[in-house]
């Protein structure tokens, strides 16, 4: 971390301390910047080595920005100390997360759905049951199919061995008259 950063910081607690009115003005210079307090802009300009006043300085002079770039870079890793994040990265975070909500949102209607497949690949339920329903009856069509023809063999074979019988039949009682 700068050590320049580190010593401004430090002479500011200390001033801090010796008054209620100093913790004020800190207070409302977190909050509105160093615009608005003439003494932390001394206090700035010191510890970063300028004599002259910000507004006075050359538009062509980066020393300055540079300064100030410095001091933002070294404020983000301070307020990472006390685990902090700036404003943008919150923002940054937050919209992520929001749009990770609306995913799942839409994945967990997705899968919460069960007449809707998961995936454009499966087959969902009704389907799957108006299918079988649809192979079980096709199935009782061709048993059904399968037992008349077995009935109608069985009624062809039936006369002819009806017939057979009733020879038979009168064969055996010609031979039990030709006894008596």
């Amino acid at each position: 971390m700068d050590k320049k950063f580190l010593e401004f910081w430090g002479n500011c607690f200390l001033n801090a301390a010796k008054g209620q009115e100093q913790i004020e003005n800190l207070t409302h210079l977190m909050r509105e910047g160093f615009g608005a307090f003439e003494h932390q802009m001394d206090l700035f300009r010191r510890f970063y080595n300028f004599d002259e006043k910000v507004d006075s300085a050359p538009h062509g002079s980066d020393s300055i920005f540079q300064a100030a770039e410095t001091y933002q870079k070294s404020y983000r890793e301070f307020l990472d100390l006390f685990g902090l994040v700036s404003k943008e990265d919150y923002e940054s975070l937050a919209e992520k997360c929001e749009a990770l909500r609306e995913k799942l949102g839409v994945l967990e209607k997705k899968t919460s759905d069960p007449k809707r497949p998961a995936d454009g690949n499966e087959i969902g339920t009704p389907e799957v049951v108006q299918g079988f329903e649809s192979l079980m009856k096709k199935q009782t069509d061709q048993f059904q199919e399968l037992m008349q023809s077995f009935a109608n063999i069985k009624r062809a074979e039936s006369p002819a061995k009806a017939g057979e019988d009733d020879k038979k039949e009168l064969g055996k009682r010609k031979r039990q008259r030709g006894r008596s």
